[in-house]
């Protein structure tokens, strides 16, 4: 049986809106039969499954946020990925933010894994035979694999299991795309010829901000959710010209937007509003 961790969030801000008696983090899930609706960005899931706390093959952090429900296939592709890598490497892996109970739009941090086929999964790896506690479970941080100036691999922290991680997930059919920080797909694009990575698999890393202590696993809209939102299959390798591009002056390691001053609570209610109708259900 999956643990339905609950947890009060609080939150203290002036702003017209208020969250009212619904806190994000104890909210459950509809019944019936999982399905993800809309996009990974705009959408929401009914009947989502949730993560236990601990197993043999993984341990999940940051329980209090609420955020460890997914579409069943999720959930069951996560744990094939923790059993196959734990098969490899007697390790564990740790696994952070999946979703809400009902989806939607999250008060901090993701845009995305709104849906139910969003998962991050942080580039540490603990031995099989230890388990975390609650305070570690909320407040160990996740450690970055770059160095000081995160432009480049600090190879004493990306070491050959954080690589077999990353390739195991990879090859994971459900896996549409992963996104991993810009100087992490440079160094794997060095090394690429030395590692036995079939490119239908390593088309799947994705460059994207911020990914230097975790990966974001996107998994494909199932073939039972009719009004999921697809992406497009990644088409291109990019080690080259494409990749370079984050490193100019100025362009792609500065993040949009990171140096504003944000009002959650009104970007949460304005994320709400776009939400596809099929998800005005449950709390809001």
């Amino acid at each position: 049986m999956r643990m339905l961790l609950l947890s009060v969030f609080l939150l203290s801000c002036s702003s017209q809106h208020k969250l009212e008696t619904h806190q994000l983090s104890m909210q459950q899930p509809t019944a019936g039969v999982s399905e993800s609706i809309g996009s990974y960005s705009s959408g929401c899931v009914r009947g989502a499954s949730s993560l236990d706390v601990s197993s043999s093959d993984y341990e999940l952090m940051r329980p209090g946020r609420g955020r460890f429900w997914a579409h069943n296939s999720t959930i069951n592709h996560l744990e094939k990925i923790a059993k196959d890598f734990r098969s490899k490497t007697n390790e564990k892996i740790i696994i952070g933010d999946l979703g809400h109970a009902q989806g939607g739009p999250s008060l901090t941090g993701h845009s995305s894994h709104q849906s139910g086929l969003d998962a991050d999964v942080w580039l540490s790896t603990m031995p099989q035979n230890l388990t975390y506690t609650l305070r570690e479970r909320q407040l160990l941080p996740a450690v970055s694999v770059l160095k000081s100036a995160q432009r480049e691999v600090d190879e004493s922290k990306f070491s050959k299991s954080k690589i077999e991680l990353i390739k195991t997930a990879s090859d994971n059919f459900a896996v549409q795309r992963i996104f991993i920080h810009p100087a992490i797909k440079v160094y794997l694009c060095k090394i690429k010829d030395t590692l036995e990575w079939e490119d239908k698999s390593f088309k799947k890393l994705r460059p994207w901000w911020g990914h230097h202590y975790h990966m974001h696993l996107r998994f494909r809209c199932p073939k039972s959710s009719a009004n999921c939102i697809a992406q497009n299959e990644p088409s291109e390798v990019e080690c080259g010209e494409e990749l370079a591009w984050w490193f100019l002056p100025g362009r792609g390691l500065n993040e949009p937007g990171s140096d504003k001053k944000i009002d959650y609570i009104d970007r949460y209610y304005e994320r709400v509003q776009k939400l596809p109708e099929a998800c005005a259900f449950g709390a809001r």
